[in-house]
């Protein structure tokens, strides 16, 4: 109930508050070809996967709680970890795939709604993705604070960074060009 005070209320302040009949219909989003939608979905997809597991050696496994946690051992380096992820957890690799696309398919009606300049689409769409990692902030029963607060910082970090690299793939190059001041104000 408060929350729906504060936004009635500050969209009454900020004096945003506009007729239905009045507004003018916003012009659709520019569609994309085939080509082009497919390249910037692999790039999505490969991007994801590569953020899951940059951030998830780099930040998450070297800390010695989350590796006594999940009973792994510390590697060498990066690419080490990737080829025992490769040779012992095969099903990674697939599995998050299979999340890129789910979030490719959650975000572009997001950013179709959006009309804005491309840049401030993947800001958004970095925040959206990031709103989501808080919930390690509360008590979790599957697995100890410390550990909890090392997978925030890792899956924020790459939520982030996700986020905005999706939001700019997603967006056409320029805004729709027959959107004016007054009917994005």
């Amino acid at each position: 109930m408060a929350t729906a005070l504060f936004a009635l209320l500050a969209v009454l302040l900020l004096g945003k508050w506009r007729a239905v009949s009045g507004a003018p219909a916003l012009p659709a989003f520019p569609r994309m070809s085939a080509a082009s939608a497919a390249w910037r979905l692999v790039l999505i997809v490969a991007g994801f996967v590569f953020l899951y597991m940059l951030f998830g050696y780099y930040v998450a496994w070297q800390s010695p709680a989350v590796r006594q946690y999940y009973g792994g051992t510390a590697y060498p380096g990066f690419y080490a970890s990737l080829e025992a992820n490769w040779t012992y957890h095969r099903w990674l690799y697939p599995l998050q795939v299979f999340r890129a696309l789910l979030y490719a398919a959650c975000l572009y009606p997001l950013i179709c709604m959006l009309h804005v300049a491309r840049w401030e689409r993947a800001l958004a769409m970095a925040l959206f993705l990031s709103v989501w990692t808080t919930a390690l902030l509360l008590p979790n029963p599957l697995m100890p604070p410390g550990v909890a607060h090392v997978h925030l910082r890792e899956t924020l970090g790459s939520s982030l960074v996700f986020g905005a690299l999706a939001g700019w793939l997603l967006s056409p190059r320029q805004p729709p060009a027959a959107v004016s001041a007054t009917a994005v104000s």
